[in-house]
């Protein structure tokens, strides 16, 4: 592609204002993910609009020969340059996701981000992937890029990896539920994930929370190994704090486990108070 097609090229479309949206909010995505995100049969029906926005300067991508020799796909992420853009375009839209100057600032950041980050950015959007596959748009998924500004200093820190929001119930009997997520690689240290644990039951009990019902909390586990260990010690901290069943609901789950369930009904999300008993996230109790 020419500097001068690039230059004189017209105004960003619909489709293509939405990919700069999606890496804002994920980070890193690659091409599958985002023909998944756009119900496209494969990565090749977005691969022209990716280009375009690289050749102009609103994306890049990490991508070098060892990429190639491993089949490892391009992870592509957002510049500031394309960040303006998106600004502009949300403001004249009055949407809810605000893009702060700090935030085009840490964009810089990502053309050296480590592979961890970027690995586990990907999965974060992987895991909203599967949970739209489930649940169809009904859940509001917040990622950290959405939750980290003024307005909502109140969310426990370090941020979850996602804030979802769910309507549930009948005209009669509409509720809101509100869930935490966080998603844990099996080479994290354990002692993290313990740390994480302390935190939230900590950020409970000072009652930082402004809703009457405190959110879910959900685990998601790259292994069954992780998964099951991870329960214990979310039970003994509970019993620690002496907290009753129904003070705090923790859940857990596998990638594996979520991204091959099919159907809402799937028993994936293991409750910590009970392990024979499954977390419906439609429940209105």
């Amino acid at each position: 592609m020419s500097v001068s097609e690039v230059k004189y090229r017209r105004p960003l479309n619909s489709e293509q204002i939405v990919v700069l949206d999606t890496l804002f909010r994920y980070r890193f995505s690659t091409n599958e993910q985002l023909a998944r995100y756009f119900s496209k049969q494969s990565g090749k029906a977005v691969q022209k609009r990716l280009a375009i926005l690289e050749a102009q300067g609103y994306i890049a991508k990490h991508y070098d020969g060892s990429y190639k020799l491993r089949g490892k796909p391009a992870e592509y992420y957002l510049l500031p340059k394309g960040a303006r853009v998106l600004r502009e375009k949300l403001k004249k839209e009055k949407s809810s996701l605000i893009i702060t100057d700090q935030a085009i600032k840490n964009l810089y950041k990502d053309k050296n981000a480590s592979g961890s980050f970027i690995a586990h950015s990907t999965s974060v959007f992987n895991i909203y992937l599967s949970l739209r596959n489930l649940y169809g748009d009904k859940p509001h998924f917040f990622t950290k890029t959405f939750m980290n500004i003024e307005k909502y200093d109140y969310i426990i820190k370090p941020l979850p990896d996602a804030h979802i929001a769910l309507v549930v119930g009948d005209t009669d009997s509409k509720q809101r539920k509100r869930f935490f997520l966080d998603y844990s690689e099996d080479d994290v240290p354990f002692f993290v994930l313990i740390r994480r644990i302390k935190k939230y039951i900590k950020y409970y009990e000072e009652d930082e929370w402004p809703g009457d019902v405190f959110p879910v909390v959900l685990f998601i586990t790259e292994s069954p190994r992780r998964q099951k260990q991870l329960q214990r010690r979310i039970a003994k901290e509970l019993r620690d704090a002496y907290m009753e069943d129904d003070d705090m609901i923790f859940a857990t789950t596998t990638i594996g486990a979520l991204a091959a369930s099919t159907k809402e009904a799937d028993a994936i999300w293991q409750l910590v108070s009970d392990p024979e008993e499954v977390l419906d996230l439609y429940s209105i109790t």
